[in-house]
């Protein structure tokens, strides 16, 4: 019996782990997987899944493609009616009777977790023999539907699946999901794992045979899907150390952790980690207390800041906070004190998500408590509630925006933090009121280039401090060139200027010691090779750069600062910005 699994990712870079799960307990079968992106036409996979002539065709089913699913399966069933179709996923786990109602073509639906379930079923297609007794299955027979799902709580399987063996083909150019621990401690009521019991965990010798599969291969990134990976001390210990021992220079590791389960050895062990080897997701969601106490989310929160103020100072692991919009009791102007509360660790990265009522969430369960108004359709993405309105949840959404283009692209932390500081506004206000400014610019929302970007925040910057304009500008040449730009922003020099930069670039290049240490990648190579990877920018006056080499201005410092950038010549990992080196200036 021939099975074809089928995985519709959100990106191309993405890959599926479930369908990888399943294809490597079903050996002996014949077994193909198919992978596409939610950006296919539903007419591109519904012909290659024909050509494939496949007996039983599975899908896996999430919030962005079950539409998509549901589109190829009803086309499917009427060109090869014979095809066994089987769903599988949490977008299809906890209403499968009503799933299978609404849509014929459908056979069988698993759910929950399907390592022990989806074997016994294929056995029992391929044998001809009785499925209905089948655990955590909805079936047709005979035009009627019928369950066997009582609960749809996780009972973990005996042991988690290995798919990345020596065997295994990677494409560098992917992220790699991985799972060393399934379930979770916590009970968080907006997720479909606070239903689970329990931790079920990963032997340490099957995880380093797969790391070292993972490096020796050089992928692009590892995403560890645990739900709290360092919900163990010492176990989080040893992997984080086996990774470091074995770093290959190129691929990150993402882990989603709790900083109260971050204890002092995690620190201090993390202070010795390259940058760019590690990366960090971190569920703030709120500091409203009473949503806080709604979700199930009990820790000490300025402990928790304290943790994460620690990492960020490392400045070697990227850090991504998350905060939600439309959970129980916040209201616009709670929203706004959390997002000030937590911007100001200036991290990385803040995700402003916004609340997705998913099946079998506590929430969703809870939602007339709360008068959830939501999407009927996927992603079910919270409209009103009981605090907020659809008009105030739009304005966070415009905020969402611009705090993506102009603060988690990175592309001007510098711009924005200093322009925050000297305007004395509260982050929030900032965010408001530029997307304000670009509502008023672009009223019809349509998509802009980098430049476009460039001038709305410099004309919102203008208004903001028109005192200020020119070091502003000045400010946002810094960041294009932090960034690795070599476009000119801001007061042109003048030819005296122009020849004094000239002669800094060539005394520098010609410095053996400067070149030994900024070019050692270009050692023997005369400098006009050297010259298309290193600019020099002389700030205003005011200017200075911290240990941490960021930005900062003082009215009263009267030095100029003259940095050079030395662009990098290879892209590895995360480590896209240019080095900066003080001229002169500052203290």
């Amino acid at each position: 019996m021939k099975v074809l699994f089928v995985a519709i990712n959100a990106r191309f870079v993405h890959t599926n782990l479930a369908v990888r799960y399943l294809a490597s307990i079903l050996e002996q079968h014949d077994v193909q997987v198919q992978e596409y992106t939610i950006n296919h036409f539903s007419h591109e996979i519904l012909e290659q899944i024909y050509v494939a002539d496949a007996d039983v065709v599975a899908f896996s089913c999430y919030i962005w493609n079950v539409e998509l699913v549901y589109k190829i399966v009803s086309s499917l069933k009427k060109v090869n009616p014979e095809t066994v179709i089987i769903l599988g996923g949490p977008e299809v786990s906890y209403d499968s009777t009503l799933i299978m109602k609404n849509n014929d073509a459908i056979d069988f639906i698993v759910s929950g977790e399907a390592e022990s379930i989806f074997p016994a079923l294929i056995d029992a297609l391929e044998n001809n023999v009785d499925y209905t007794e089948i655990p955590q299955l909805t079936y047709r027979a005979k035009g009627i539907v019928y369950t066997n799902v009582s609960t749809v709580a996780i009972t973990h399987e005996s042991n988690i699946p290995r798919v990345y063996r020596n065997d295994y083909v990677f494409n560098p150019n992917q992220i790699y999901y991985y799972e060393t621990s399934r379930g979770c401690p916590y009970h968080c009521q907006f997720c479909l794992s606070g239903n689970n019991t329990g931790l079920m965990i990963m032997p340490l010798d099957h995880v380093y045979q797969d790391l070292m599969n993972f490096i020796i291969n050089g992928v692009k990134q590892v995403k560890f899907v645990d739900r709290t990976f360092n919900v163990d001390p010492v176990r989080t210990l040893k992997i984080w150390q086996f990774i470091k021992d074995h770093d290959n220079g190129i691929t990150n590791f993402h882990f989603e952790i709790s900083t109260a389960s971050l204890t002092g050895k995690m620190i201090e062990f993390l202070k010795t980690v390259p940058e760019g080897l590690f990366q960090f997701e971190i569920g703030v969601q709120t500091t409203n207390a009473d949503a806080l106490k709604a979700i199930c989310r009990y820790s000490n929160q300025q402990d928790d800041f304290t943790k994460i103020a620690l990492l960020q100072q490392m400045k070697s692991i990227h850090l991504h906070i998350d905060l939600i919009a439309g959970l129980p009791h916040e209201d616009f102007f709670s929203f706004r004190q959390s997002f000030n509360q937590v911007f100001k660790l200036e991290t990385d990265m803040l995700q402003l998500g916004f609340l997705k009522l998913l099946k079998g969430s506590g929430l969703r369960k809870n939602e007339l408590e709360y008068e959830y108004v939501y999407q009927d359709e996927p992603p079910y993405e919270v409209l009103s509630t009981h605090k907020i309105t659809y008009g105030e949840l739009l304005r966070l959404k415009r905020i969402e925006h611009v705090l993506e283009k102009y603060w988690n692209s990175g592309r001007f932390t510098n711009t924005i933090r200093l322009a925050i500081n000297i305007s004395l506004t509260d982050p929030f206000s900032f965010f408001e009121g530029l997307a304000e400014h670009m509502k008023i610019e672009n009223p019809e929302n349509n998509k802009v280039g980098q430049d476009e970007q460039i001038e709305y925040l410099h004309r919102y910057l203008k208004d903001l401090l028109p005192e200020k304009a020119t070091l502003m500008e000045a400010v946002i040449g810094f960041d294009l060139a932090y960034n690795g730009s070599k476009k000119m922003y801001g007061k042109r020099q003048d030819p005296k200027e122009s020849k004094m930069v000239k002669e800094m670039v060539h005394s520098l290049l010609h410095d053996e010691n400067f070149v030994s240490e900024h070019f050692k990648d270009m050692s023997g190579q005369p400098a006009k090779k050297m010259l298309p990877y290193i600019q020099i920018i002389n700030m205003p006056v005011g200017f200075n750069l911290t240990g941490s080499k960021q930005l900062v201005y003082h009215e009263n410092n009267s030095d100029f600062l003259n940095v050079a950038f030395i662009y990098p010549r290879k892209y590895e990992r995360t480590k896209y910005k240019s080095n900066i080196v003080r001229i002169k200036g500052g203290n």
